[in-house]
């Protein structure tokens, strides 16, 4: 049982090293370098270098998380049908209606939490308009930069990423913990790792709260039937939700 521990308590650090500063402090500067490239180009012409900057520094974020992703997969030996499994209309069908259940349930509680924690219409809206910085920020630039169905890929691109990081392989390495122990120890990791994209920790509230409710849902039904593709499904249902709903009452809630 020692040795489970160690691995897992080894694995947790890799994770939390990759998004705290990979991520972070390399991943964060892709963004500048790429839009430099593409100064003068019709692109920046079109939108804010700070929409394009926006933008380019969330695919660079998905694309190095989903290469950190695969890594993980292939070390740790998850089975390849996890991949392809689940892809049936039934349970696409269902995972379409989790994200908009999960959407609802992570909406209801952040305004919650919100009302609890602050008792201030003032500081409520503070964190609120906080809540839209970091990497929501760079969802709503892609958006507007790639509009209509442009932005699909990113995003699928992105929580695939989060979805093989935190379900497939999280709970993979640490199901010699138990899957009660499993599944809150990936969920308290995915939870944790929304502070590090964001301005401060207060206006990570949204985001987490959003990954309370995703994080042990997806963990949760990941155990009953290990496939991604519906959690990725359900996920990007829940991250497009999100993304409308800011747009129209300023309310962020993205996992």
């Amino acid at each position: 049982m020692a040795a489970v521990v160690v691995s897992s308590l080894a694995f947790i650090v890799v994770v939390l090293s990759f998004y705290g500063l990979f991520y972070r402090h390399v991943v964060g500067r892709l963004g500048a370098l790429a839009d430099r490239l593409l100064a003068g180009s019709s692109l920046t012409a079109r939108h804010s270098q700070r929409d394009v900057n926006d933008a380019l520094k969330l695919v660079a974020a998905g694309i190095s998380q989903l290469l950190f992703a695969t890594g993980l997969w292939l070390i740790v030996g998850v089975p390849v049908a996890t991949a392809s499994s689940g892809l049936t209309p039934a349970i696409l069908g269902i995972a379409m209606v989790l994200g908009l259940a999960e959407l609802g349930a992570a909406s209801t509680l952040g305004r919650a939490a919100t009302m609890i924690a602050t008792r201030s219409d003032a500081m409520a809206s503070r964190l609120l308009t906080e809540g839209q910085g970091g990497w929501m920020r760079q969802f709503r630039a892609v958006a507007r930069v790639a509009p209509g169905g442009g932005a699909l890929p990113v995003v699928v691109l992105y929580v695939t990423g989060e979805e093989i990081v935190f379900r497939v392989v999280t709970l993979q390495m640490l199901s010699g913990l138990g899957e009660v122990w499993a599944v809150m120890a990936s969920t308290t990791l995915f939870v944790g790792v929304q502070v590090f994209g964001m301005p401060c920790a207060r206006a990570a509230v949204f985001p987490m709260v959003g990954s309370v409710v995703v994080g042990l849902t997806h963990a949760w039904l990941f155990l009953q039937l290990p496939a991604l593709l519906p959690l990725v499904l359900a996920h990007s249902v829940f991250l497009f939700g999100a993304l409308a709903q800011t747009r129209g009452s300023r309310v962020p809630v993205a996992a």
